[in-house]
């Protein structure tokens, strides 16, 4: 039977993710996935990775690490995967939660995560939202 430094059970994007981490270290791997090269959750998924539903601490500070990864393996590999930055717009109808969403981007913004709180207007930025919205 051969040696392995680690086994990775799933292929999907964590998966995969830690196997080219770890290969990049000099690690001997075995990737084991039931069905085949992101053929579960990461395929079905629409390919976020968001910041902006995240409060500060440790949630956010894996997602921003993500992130800075995900570029750091696109200028090393290229962008097969089609990686796309994408953002984020929140709102609500609810005038009582307009002062969470201020702090929230400014949480974000302090952070250096790009926040910007808009009170109205929003048509620009988003043309399908509702004229209610």
């Amino acid at each position: 039977m051969a040696n392995y430094d680690a086994i990775i059970i799933g292929s999907g994007i964590v998966g995969s993710f830690a196997a080219f981490h770890l290969a990049k270290a000099g690690l001997k791997l075995l990737v084991a996935d039931r069905n085949g090269l992101a053929s579960g959750t990461s395929r079905a998924s629409d390919g976020n990775l968001l910041l902006s539903d995240k409060g500060p601490g440790l949630s956010l500070d894996l997602a921003r690490d993500s992130l800075r990864l995900w570029h750091e393996a696109i200028a090393e590999l290229g962008n097969e995967c089609e990686f796309d930055v994408k953002g984020a717009t929140l709102v609500t109808l609810d005038p009582a939660q307009v002062d969470a969403l201020r702090d929230h981007a400014t949480a974000h913004a302090g952070l250096g995560v790009r926040a910007e709180f808009h009170a109205g207007g929003f048509g620009h930025f988003e043309p399908h939202l509702a004229p209610a919205v």
